[in-house]
């Protein structure tokens, strides 16, 4: 286990969104908050806005709001993959050679998808030699907080200088443009001459939709009844999330001039003239955002997300009406049915897994392109992402939450590259290895600090309870790899400060090397932070005594 404690898991609800589920109910007395509102106006939003803008990295350094499906190397190395091979074929489509192409990751959180993607894509990109175009990556958020810790965090600074990473907060139910904080460009509608990338992973389940029902081929709007199960004094906390159900009432409404754009209206008359008795949660907000990006782009442009939700014409099929999945903020389902519908009214694309998925729906769009065009990129789309994609992996990461009695080094290194090297995988799989390295040829030694190097280059530090470096020092210690274990103890001090357990491991690799001074004043160090430590006791008149 991690020194640092905090369970860390990697469960399925980290993919759906633990936590509770607000519907419809009665179960409790309820005091309404807001009566009969349009769901995408209603106060589910405000609050899910001041959620992030306090908490800022803290939802994610504390593990509030679930990440690690969407957080991965793999998924992250899925994405380059596709992105690459896009950029690769915008080449001879490129309206200002001296412009890059720009991607636009929406949602950004954490930061860490965009650390691990960045690196990917730039081992890619190097491959490609001449073939490749310049590229920018613009990191977004809503959150003020968290694009100030981007700014300042040391993994991330590398690239800013490069030229190829930039931030910006995007507001993207109000800004209709963006300043970029380290260039001070401006990003809006027309200009981006050479198209636009987006990525959103855990973005669309997070923003205002509407919900509608289809009786009898009636279209009915519903409005929504926001309660609470205890009398709520202030009404911008966003702690009120967790106490809250929804209750619908539907009237009759018409397609027809309900939305502002023409477009919108006839995905939700389609959806009214195709479907049976069903609810639709329309991604209205989503859906504008998708417009607003399709007009900076000038009609060019390529999107991967991945959201729980669902895209085939049969999930639209006897829903329900839409409940919250609770984590310090809420999320729902994402249609991208009607967003997929919204690409091919304007001439685009949509590519899907082949697979049903589990845990995560990660989808592409395409637009601005011939069918016959961007082939390599619907290849890299179908081999990356649809034949085994970020759903399949983490469903394979699930099995080895707790590694199987029995597994073999072997069996956990193949874990391990399937996973990209990923740095919280592979920390899942070092208390197994503590228990065979001690059997462990050269060769799977050699490959274990091999992958141990990679994890660390793809290491992105938030500062939560995971004291990774220490448990690979721990490992490579093990290993008899005494000079690589302290470059990653002294990473852990770095990072962690300074801890008896840390030095004491210290004190042991200075030993097993012969360095007598280095291993007596790990040993103090010890013993300082610890006056009661046994074992830095018993080294040191083992170390006393070896030297007389």
């Amino acid at each position: 286990m991690f020194r640092g404690g905090g369970d860390g898991a990697i469960t399925g609800a980290d993919a759906a969104g633990p936590g509770i589920v607000a519907g419809m109910t009665d179960i409790l007395p309820q005091y309404p908050l807001e009566k009969d509102e349009r769901l995408s106006r209603c106060m589910l939003w405000r609050l899910q806005r001041t959620f992030f803008a306090a908490q800022g990295i803290e939802a994610w350094r504390q593990g509030i709001v679930p990440h690690y499906i969407t957080s991965n190397a793999f998924i992250a190395d899925a994405y380059a993959r596709v992105v690459a091979a896009y950029l690769g074929e915008r080449l001879a489509l490129l309206k200002d050679a001296g412009q890059p192409v720009h991607i636009l990751e929406l949602g950004a959180g954490s930061g860490k998808f965009a650390s691990l993607f960045l690196k990917r894509l730039s081992a890619l990109t190097r491959r490609m030699g001449p073939a490749a175009p310049a590229w920018k990556l613009v990191v977004t958020d809503l959150a003020d907080r968290n694009v100030a810790f981007w700014r300042d965090h040391p993994g991330l600074r590398p690239f800013v200088e490069r030229g190829v990473l930039d931030f910006a907060r995007f507001d993207v139910e109000n800004d209709r443009e963006i300043t970029l904080v380290e260039s001070g460009e401006t990003i809006g509608p027309r200009t981006l001459v050479n198209g636009l990338v987006v990525l959103g992973n855990y973005f669309f389940d997070g923003i205002p939709i509407d919900v509608f029902q289809i009786e009898g081929g009636n279209l009915l709007e519903g409005t929504v009844t926001v309660s609470s199960s205890q009398q709520e004094p202030d009404l911008d906390d966003p702690a009120v999330l967790g106490r809250v159900s929804l209750a619908f009432t539907h009237k009759p409404t018409v397609a027809e001039g309900y939305y502002d754009d023409p477009a919108f209206n006839k995905i939700l008359q389609t959806y009214q003239e195709r479907l049976g008795n069903t609810s639709v949660h329309f991604p209205i907000a989503g859906l504008r955002i998708c417009k607003l990006l399709r007009e900076w782009s000038g009609g060019h442009m390529l999107m991967l997300t991945g959201d729980k939700g669902y895209i085939r014409d049969e999930d639209l099929l006897d829903k329900s009406e839409p409940g919250l999945a609770i984590h310090g903020s809420f999320s729902m389902s994402v249609d991208y049915h009607a967003i997929g519908a919204y690409f091919r009214g304007a001439g685009g694309q949509v590519f899907e897994p082949r697979h049903r998925h589990d845990s995560l729906l990660s989808v592409g769009f395409l637009l601005g392109a011939h069918p016959d065009e961007h082939r390599a990129t619907r290849d890299a789309f179908a081999d990356a992402i649809g034949e085994f994609g970020p759903d399949e992996f983490f469903g394979v990461a699930q099995m080895y939450e707790k590694v199987p009695e029995g597994a073999t080094v072997s069996q956990l290194l193949s874990l391990i590259h399937l996973g990209r090297s990923d740095p919280r995988l592979l920390g899942k799989c070092i208390p197994a290895l503590n228990e065979l390295v001690g059997s462990a040829s050269s060769r799977e030694k050699l490959e274990i600090y091999q992958a141990i190097e990679q994890a660390w280059f793809l290491y992105f530090h938030l500062g939560d309870d995971d004291d990774i470096p220490f448990e690979f020092g721990r490992l490579l210690y093990r290993m008899d790899y005494y000079p690589e274990a302290l470059q990653y103890f002294s990473r852990s001090i770095e990072l962690y400060g300074e801890n008896p357990h840390t030095r004491f491991n210290m004190s042991l690799c200075y030993f097993y090397l012969h360095q007598r001074d280095e291993a007596l004043n790990c040993v103090a160090k010890t013993l300082a932070l610890n006056p009661n430590h046994q074992g830095a006791k018993g080294l040191r008149i083992e170390i006393q005594a070896w030297t007389r």
